[in-house]
């Protein structure tokens, strides 16, 4: 119940307020923010994600006021799909790249072919 708690408070935080209008980086985000918010290390993205020119030091120090590691992912991602909207999932599997962080890579991102086995499961439904 908690998670789900958590899933709608991001993207309601984020987003319009209403859950169904999320964007894909959005769900994606959602969808694994436990897994997020225990395997990222807020400060070695964020030094990233400034370098690269997504965030500002304003970000950086928005985002690194959270007071546990948690909120910082929060703040992380929060600040991320503001910047990003739709290319934030991406833009975050960019930095993970780089990072060598292919092992979060691996449990947050679908198979490439998930999506077409997904339309023929669902066809074979009908």
């Amino acid at each position: 119940m908690f998670c789900v708690f958590l899933k709608n408070f991001i993207v309601n935080d984020i987003n319009t307020g209403d859950p169904s209008k999320a964007n894909s980086a959005e769900v994606k985000f959602t969808e694994n923010l436990s897994l997020l918010e225990e395997e990222l290390e807020p400060s070695l993205l964020v030094s990233n994600l400034q370098r690269k020119g997504v965030f500002t030091e304003g970000h950086n120090k928005s985002i690194m006021d959270g007071k546990s590691r948690k909120e910082k992912i929060r703040n992380l991602l929060k600040t991320l799909l503001k910047e990003r909207g739709e290319d934030a999932y991406e833009t975050l599997i960019s930095s993970l790249k780089e990072l060598g962080k292919d092992n979060i890579i691996d449990k947050i991102k679908p198979p490439p072919n998930s999506h077409q086995e997904a339309g023929q499961f669902l066809a074979q439904l009908s």
